[in-house]
């Protein structure tokens, strides 16, 4: 008997702890993570970030100086490999670079 009444009360203080998320029942909790997941798909789509007139064939530049003979797109996979090597501007174009120019289609 004593052994049937522990195991009810570490049944009990375990949903407790369940409990704790704040959620009054599982419906509740439900109904929050949909709303939630309807808010992440209706969120606007950001704009493609445009590079300045001032720093287009800044990287390619940089390519063609500092590693003769790479792709850009291989250069930019080095650069990120080893970010600490590399100043940190250079990194960002490189970022950048695979971000938005080195995609397969």
């Amino acid at each position: 008997m004593a052994a049937t009444t522990e195991k009810t009360g570490l049944i009990k203080t375990f949903l407790i702890k369940i409990n704790k998320m704040g959620y009054k029942s599982d419906a509740q909790r439900k109904a929050v993570h949909a709303s939630r997941a309807e808010n992440k798909s209706a969120a606007p789509k950001k704009e493609f970030p445009e590079i300045k007139k001032k720093n287009e064939g800044k990287f390619t530049a940089w390519v063609e100086k500092n590693m003769p003979g790479k792709s850009t797109c291989a250069a930019a996979s080095k650069v990120m490999k080893n970010t600490k090597k590399y100043k940190p501007a250079v990194v960002k174009m490189a970022n950048y670079a695979n971000n938005f120019g080195c995609k397969k289609k």
